[in-house]
């Protein structure tokens, strides 16, 4: 056995266990992914990921097993096959960008990655180019997917907006993008910070009078609101991020705003609109995508 070089590991995943996946991957310092969309299974996607040989043995590998059919008996959802294979010379970051293409969400939203040639892609301005690194939110989850979608129909013109776990930034540039004055976001993960710069930076946003991101949650966001709540928080993240927060919406919702909150599972939903109410929120469930639901909430 080699060393050196790398583990190729290959899943076949239900698209509703993708972020929640990729985010434990990363936590496990994965970073190196690559997800395959298949057109003729649109359900499913193909996960590849690298890891060093040197680092990941049996018993490592054997763990990883383990994690993942945890996270799928989350979903109450059979663990994935994994296949591993070697492969010493592997340019992993080439065979991701190879498998990720742009991708249409809504009646408004393509999402382009940074390396794609988009001559012929760029005719209006709902393109939104993309490299999220090694931050979640490439467009592709249902969660993300409601979120955009959701905004799509709202009229954000000069509305300023909180983006609560930015992740990649998505959110915060689908809101620009459809004419927002002010976006802020925050996240507590450094690498999700640096994408979210790296892309607002890339679709031509550099004036920090209009964004701003900061390292942190919910009180971050509120010191880089100035005083001033916004008339639109987005919140795609986890049930107990939410509960944990929520108390302190008041403090970035003004009182005439909203909020969209998503990364929900439905199962999730009645404690989440019960604790909401509890803190004198109006609670509607808008819409959902499979096992995800997306709350709208104000005063």
């Amino acid at each position: 056995m080699h060393n050196h070089g790398w583990w190729q590991l290959e899943m076949i995943v239900p698209r509703e266990l993708e972020e929640s996946l990729i985010w434990k991957l990363d936590s496990l310092g994965i970073d190196r992914i690559a997800i395959a969309h298949s057109p003729e299974n649109p359900n499913d996607l193909q996960l590849l990921a690298w890891l060093p040989i040197v680092d990941w043995p049996d018993s490592e590998r054997e763990l990883l097993n383990f994690i993942v059919a945890d996270i799928a008996a989350t979903f109450s959802i059979s663990s994935p096959d994994m296949i591993w294979s070697q492969t010493l010379n592997e340019d992993w970051s080439r065979k991701w960008k190879e498998n990720w293409q742009p991708d249409r969400i809504g009646n408004y939203w393509l999402i382009i990655p940074s390396w794609f040639d988009s001559s012929q892609l760029l005719s209006g301005n709902n393109a939104l180019r993309l490299d999220p690194g090694s931050a979640f939110g490439t467009g592709s989850h249902p969660t993300t997917r409601l979120c955009l979608e959701a905004l799509e129909k709202l009229n954000v013109q000069k509305m300023r907006v909180a983006d609560l776990g930015c992740g990649s930034g998505i959110l915060s540039l689908g809101a620009l993008l459809l004419g927002a004055t002010t976006v802020v976001g925050c996240d507590t993960d450094p690498l999700a910070v640096k994408a979210t710069y790296m892309n607002i930076a890339l679709n031509g946003y550099v004036d920090e009078l209009k964004f701003q991101v900061g390292l942190g949650s919910i009180d971050t966001l509120a010191e880089l609101l100035l005083g001033e709540p916004a008339d639109l928080l987005l919140c795609n993240t986890l049930a107990s991020v939410i509960t944990n927060v929520s108390p302190l919406f008041d403090y970035v919702i003004s009182p005439n705003g909203r909020g969209l909150l998503s990364g929900l599972l439905l199962d999730e939903i009645k404690t989440i609109t019960k604790q909401l109410e509890s803190l004198n929120w109006q609670v509607r469930l808008i819409n959902t995508k499979g096992k995800w639901g997306l709350l709208e909430i104000d005063k």
